[in-house]
């Protein structure tokens, strides 16, 4: 069957629909997250934070409003209200803790970033319109739309810990977005979904067909992902160096700790009521480690070197005095051809996938004309309707 004559799109995608625009494809973590040039937010938040600024109104701002519009693929437009909702949920726990020109640079790399996503979906959904009968499409959407409702809205719901979808709307409406605009995005974003599904439809079944010699060619030119570092998994007694104690006294109370698990109590309850480690209150048992991932090179040194199971002796360093204990420990190793095959495999298929889908809409970029504020800054968005055709978001 085919999309031209029968609607139907897969249980998968809807409940995935709305990750082809959604604020999962782009997170922010004050530890992890890392900007076009490698710096994470945290890092340029600091930096920035010395500056002296004042409230900052430019930063082309006009073009966060709800109806301005951002970008046009074909006869489609793309509105601010699609992703600024997205975008400002996105930022919201740093809206107060950086400086507005801070937050403002990192709302406009936000919305670039989500609004390629956003262009890309609505070049699949213009391919959509051109090869799929009207009537049938409207039966289409109708039906996700009915998911929508049913399913979805209730699952957001919960998640976010709102009571109604009238609550939601009002969140949404607050930071420039609403709920027709994510009911319009999970409509498109389903049907881009699966209509890309049908169209890579090969990538999967070339690799089940790979020679024996391929795989070992990929094996042999990429021997580095299959190494495996050594790693240890371990836990920790710690008494913290602090001024209002010697470091006597507190290499004392960690000796005492130490004693109690050589006298038979288990080392986690010693941990909970004794130590002063990160993970004291869970049993002492911290990440797994691999060389070079500590700060500590005592600790390091010790839980490499140390027979597993075995308590070390009193370690100090500048953070305060540990007592740790190996519970496995796993040497580097690669993993053998004959194992890694699978793992070519998948690999070799998803760039195959990848491939297809840039060839893709490469193709549709050719085929239709996309516009938008960031890549053509001069160009006049007012020549532009605020809502378009095909597009039914107000």
């Amino acid at each position: 069957m085919s999309w031209a004559t029968l609607p139907q799109f897969s249980e998968d995608s809807r409940a995935q629909a709305a990750s082809f625009v959604a604020p999962g494809e782009v997170t922010v973590s004050d530890q992890e997250t890392s900007r076009g040039d490698g710096s994470s937010l945290s890092e340029w938040a600091r930096t920035a934070a010395s500056l002296q600024t004042d409230r900052v109104g430019d930063f082309r701002q006009e073009i966060f409003e709800q109806a301005r519009v951002l970008a046009r693929v074909g006869s489609e437009v793309i509105l601010a209200g699609e992703i600024l909702g997205a975008v400002t949920e996105i930022l919201l726990p740093y809206q107060d803790k950086i400086p507005v020109v801070v937050y403002e640079q990192y709302k406009q790399q936000l919305m670039r970033q989500l609004l390629k996503k956003r262009i890309e979906m609505k070049l699949v959904y213009e391919d959509i319109k051109r090869k799929i009968p009207r009537e049938n499409l409207e039966r289409i959407e109708q039906e996700i739309a009915k998911f929508f409702e049913e399913k979805e809205i209730p699952a957001r719901l919960r998640k976010m810990g709102l009571q109604s979808a009238k609550e939601w709307d009002e969140r949404l409406r607050s930071v420039g977005s609403s709920l027709e605009h994510e009911k319009r995005a999970f409509i498109e974003g389903t049907l881009a979904r699966d209509w890309i599904k049908q169209q890579l439809t090969s990538a999967s079944s070339m690799a089940r067909t790979l020679s024996p010699e391929v795989l070992w060619e990929y094996y042999r030119t990429h021997m580095k992902e299959f190494e495996q570092p050594a790693e240890v998994r371990w836990q920790q007694l710690m008494v913290r160096k602090r001024p209002d104690r010697s470091d006597a006294e507190a290499y004392a109370k960690l000796a005492e700790l130490g004693n109690r698990v050589l006298r038979g109590e288990p080392f986690e309850e010693v941990a909970r009521s004794g130590s002063e480690g990160p993970t004291a209150s869970e049993g002492g048992e911290r990440e797994p480690v691999q060389p070079g991932s500590l700060r500590s090179r005592v600790l390091e040194e010790a839980l490499f070197s140390l027979p597993v199971g075995q308590l070390s002796p009193i370690l100090e360093d500048e953070q305060g005095f540990h007592i740790v204990r190996v519970l496995e420990r796993r040497e580097a190793s690669r993993i053998p051809f004959t194992e890694a095959q699978v793992r070519i495999r998948e690999r070799l298929a998803e760039e195959e996938k990848e491939k297809q889908l840039n060839e893709y809409l490469a193709k549709l970029r050719a085929e239709i004309p996309v516009w938008n504020i960031y890549e053509a800054p001069t160009e006049d968005s007012r020549l532009f309707p605020a809502s378009g055709q095909g597009n039914s978001a107000p």
